[in-house]
């Protein structure tokens, strides 16, 4: 067998338990042909739920280490990895867990896999260099309608349903743990990373909704237009009824000063 179709079939014993590789080991020596091989199928689901465990601390400590071993085990014989890198193994858990679990449990167990996914994601994302308020200082008011803002890849929306943000805090910053699972009203998060540093912060949904018509290549005229509207434009994101109308250019110049001075925007077309 050429080295190409033995490293094949070594692979597709640990990933599938076919038997093409069993004629090429070696017999000798006092180990016998599955006490071998089971050496490197072992160690290889061990390694996956260890890069599991490093990608989901919160969600390891809410489940407890058995739970949480029977889980990302069972994760790894239905779902082997498809990239090179490990770092992207565990992206489809939070669906996975979903079939694993029922009623609020599911629900906030899925926020936490999503919330924690995309914190490794913004942390890991592509670097850029955002711009800073004064780089506006050069645009001419006629400009200002037709501006489109194009924002870093190291920011993140999550519409999270769940107490599940509570549950992190109590595993990540020896918080107290919350009482139960919880289901609550979405509430839209912005991730984002600066200096090597990761934040986040919640958002009311006019500015949820702000944020997502920018990031789909919407104008400003048409941010400041949805605001005085009020309009209920996606979703759940309904904007706030009490805003003012004459206020609302004021309100995007306000939400536009803030995106660039936390460094989400990357450039203006």
């Amino acid at each position: 067998m050429h080295l190409a179709a033995l490293q094949q079939a070594f692979q597709d014993r640990v990933l599938r338990g076919t038997s093409e590789i069993e004629p090429e080991v070696s017999q000798a020596g006092k180990l016998d042909l599955h006490t071998r091989l089971g050496i490197y199928e072992n160690a290889f689901v061990a390694r996956l739920v260890e890069a599991l465990a490093a990608t989901y601390p919160a969600l390891r400590d809410c489940l407890g280490d058995s739970e949480f071993s029977a889980l990302t085990c069972a994760y790894v014989a239905q779902t082997p990895p498809s990239h090179f890198s490990v770092r992207y193994f565990g992206n489809d858990l939070a669906a996975f867990v979903t079939q694993q679990f029922v009623g609020v449990k599911a629900q906030v167990l899925n926020d936490l896999t999503r919330w924690e996914w995309a914190l490794g994601a913004v942390f890991d994302a592509v670097d850029t260099s955002p711009l800073a308020p004064e780089d506006l200082g050069s645009i001419a008011p006629a400009e200002w309608p037709a501006l489109r803002f194009q924002f870093a890849p190291a920011l993140c929306r999550l519409a999270v349903r769940s107490n599940a943000v509570q549950w992190w805090r109590a595993s990540t910053q020896d918080g107290s743990r919350p009482s139960r699972w919880r289901t609550a009203r979405p509430i839209t998060w912005a991730l984002w990373r600066s200096n090597l540093k990761t934040y986040f912060r919640s958002l009311d949904s006019a500015e949820a909704w702000a944020l997502t018509a920018m990031d789909d290549g919407h104008t400003f005229a048409f941010l400041c237009d949805g605001l005085s509207h009020q309009a209920d434009l996606d979703d759940d994101q309904h904007l706030d009824p009490d805003l003012d109308q004459s206020d609302a250019p004021t309100r995007a110049a306000s939400m536009l000063h803030r995106w660039l001075s936390d460094g989400w925007i990357v450039r203006i077309h």
